[in-house]
Formats: C-alpha cells, structure tokens, sequence
C-alpha cells in the first residue's frame, strides 16, 4: 500500500513548480527511510451508509423543530453505531487499527445503491 501511495505522489510530478515544495514534502513522508515516516499514522477511512427510519418520525414535524429533532436522533443511533463497530472490531482483533467512519443516515441504503449505481453506470455487485 505505501508503495501505492509514493507511486501516485511520483506519478503527479508535473504538478508545476509552486508546488514543488509540497510534492517534496510529501515524496519524504511516505519515504520509509526519511525520519518523518516515524511521525506517519495510518488511517483507514470507511464510509457507512446506514438506513434511518426516523426521516418519517422528522417529516412530521414543523420545519423549525426538525434539525434539533434529527441531532437528537441521529446522536442516538451513531453511539449505537459506534458501539457495534467497536465490538466488531475489537472482536476481530482490529480495535488497534486507526478508523475514521463517516456514518450517513439514508431513508433506504438499497435505494441510494441502486441510484449510486445507475448514475455512475458501474456494476452492482451486491444484488
């Protein structure tokens, strides 16, 4: 994987030359002989999309009231969220891993894959 990542720096080379201090910086991070790899972390990023059946409950709702109503909502299920993932990961021995979930609530997940999938005219494996 890191050598994926010091390819794709090297393959941006022609970034012009107001960024060669950047492309340099960059190209000594992800060298493993350079000192600041010592400081580098590995985050693994990981997009949830989770289906939240309280867009009906927040429909109902006078406009002012619906964004505190969701908050209060959506607070409650990402820590539901989160402890599940926690003991998913902790149950498989990954709890040591560095994660960054981005967990977003959908009316319908399949439907949002469906759309993803038709609009980007890739294949949809998980039917």
């Amino acid at each position: 994987m890191q050598e994926r990542e010091i390819q794709i720096a090297r393959d941006h080379r022609g970034l012009g030359d107001e960024h060669a201090m950047l492309k340099d910086a960059l190209l000594r991070y992800l060298d493993p002989y350079e000192q600041q790899q010592v400081q580098r972390r590995d985050v693994f990023a990981c997009f949830v999309g989770f289906d939240f059946t309280k867009y009906k409950e927040l429909q109902k709702l006078p406009p002012e009231q619906v964004e505190a109503k969701f908050k209060k909502l959506f607070d409650a299920r990402v820590q539901e969220v989160m402890d599940l993932l926690k003991d998913r990961l902790g149950g498989a021995g990954m709890d040591v891993i560095n994660f960054e979930f981005f967990l977003i609530p959908f009316p319908s997940v399949a439907n949002f894959r469906t759309a993803f999938f038709d609009a980007t005219g890739l294949p949809c494996d998980a039917d």
